[in-house]
Formats: structure tokens, sequence, C-alpha cells
């Protein structure tokens, strides 16, 4: 299967341009996020990380189903990004993955809001959360202020992992085909060690609602 098949159902067909992605797609380009992150050097090769990963159309959500890790891997990949020879990301691209960029960050939103896709977003940010979520878990127990964290981290994770299901249930809809049959909690053994510098909200995670099945939702 070629790229183009591959891709075909992308709302701006960046696998296809060759040249300058602002003349390909001006009405992207309009937005101030999008202006601004051409500015940095890597800006072309970042629009079309950013439409790769996050376009609901893309064929990397079915070929990396619930893993958001391997999703970033994949697009930073067909955006034309190389690991070094240690097998890292450059560090820039690296921030980025790890959500660090505050513009990348803006046009994700920018782009999530143009695809008018509730659904999709809420997937999108509660993935980030639980990549967060899990990277937290394992930072060691001595290191903790608290070790009831880990339980209050535990349940953040777990929360979450049921919300995606139901979420993702609802984004494939009746196409049973192209969902993954378990869901795996996407552990990144990579990031183990590049702990977050912020706290968890630990407040934000104590009581949670118990989520709707994607089948009583629809009732």
């Amino acid at each position: 299967m070629g790229v183009e098949s591959r891709f075909g159902s992308l709302r701006y067909a960046v696998h296809t341009v060759t040249g300058p992605l602002e003349q390909a797609f001006p009405d992207l380009f309009r937005h101030d996020e999008f202006k601004k992150l051409l500015l940095d050097k890597n800006g072309q090769r970042l629009v079309k990380y950013l439409i790769f990963l996050y376009d609901y159309n893309s064929d990397l959500i079915f070929e990396h189903q619930t893993n958001l890790v391997a999703r970033k891997d994949a697009a930073a990949l067909e955006a034309g990004f190389a690991r070094g020879p240690d097998e890292k990301w450059p560090k820039y691209l690296q921030k980025v993955m790890d959500m660090g960029d505050k513009l990348f960050v803006a046009c994700i939103l920018r782009y999530l809001k143009l695809q008018k896709n509730d659904v999709w977003m809420d997937i999108v940010t509660t993935e980030q959360e639980l990549d967060e979520f899990q990277r937290m878990r394992l930072t060691p127990i001595k290191e903790l202020d608290d070790t009831k964290q880990k339980d209050v981290l535990m349940k953040a994770c777990d929360v979450r992992v049921k919300h995606l299901k139901n979420r993702y249930t609802e984004f494939f809809g009746l196409n049973k085909d192209l969902q993954a049959a378990e869901f795996e909690e996407c552990i990144t053994p990579e990031n183990a060690l590049r702990i977050l510098g912020n706290k968890a909200p630990w407040e934000e995670v104590d009581e949670e609602p118990v989520e709707q099945t994607a089948e009583t939702s629809s009732v």
C-alpha cells in the first residue's frame, strides 16, 4: 500500500506535498499558531508530524490503536524526522512529544478544534494524561513525600484506561474490526527517567465519576 492510499483521508494531504505547506494549505496557515510554528527551522516537519498524529482520519490511529507512544514515533518517521546514533529523538522533538512546547500544544488544540470531533479531542487529551500519569508512577517510592500518592496515581490511570475504552468504542462505532481486541496501557520505558517537573494534581483525581459505557450513553 502506497503512502498516498495510506493517508488518503487526511484533512490536509501533507504526505503529497513537496513544497512549502503554507502554499498548499493557506487556510490552515491563516491561524496564528501555525504561522508562528513555521518560524521554527523544523516548522514544516512539525506541522506534518502534528497532522499525521492528530488528524482523526490518520491511518496511524488504526495501525497503532490505543498506543500513543508508538503512534508518536510513527508520526515522527512519516514527517521526516530521524533518531540519532543513540536511537533517541532530537531533544527539540522529544520536548514536543512530551508536550513541553507551548506553541506546539496551541497548534494541537487549534487543529482539534478545526476537526470539530469532540470524541477524538477527548481521546487525545485523555491519552496524554494517561501517558503522563504512568510516567509519574515510575517515580521511586523513596522520592515521594507520601507513599499514598502511588495509590492515587494508580487510580488516576485506571479511570483513564476505562474512559478510553469507552471513547474508542464510540470513536470506531460499528467498525469493530478496526478496534484492537484488547486495550493495552501505553507504558513508556524510554521516558521513565524523564519524570515530569510538576507534581501530579492529586486533588483532581481523588474523586472520579463513574464513566458511562458507549451503550448507556447512547440511550
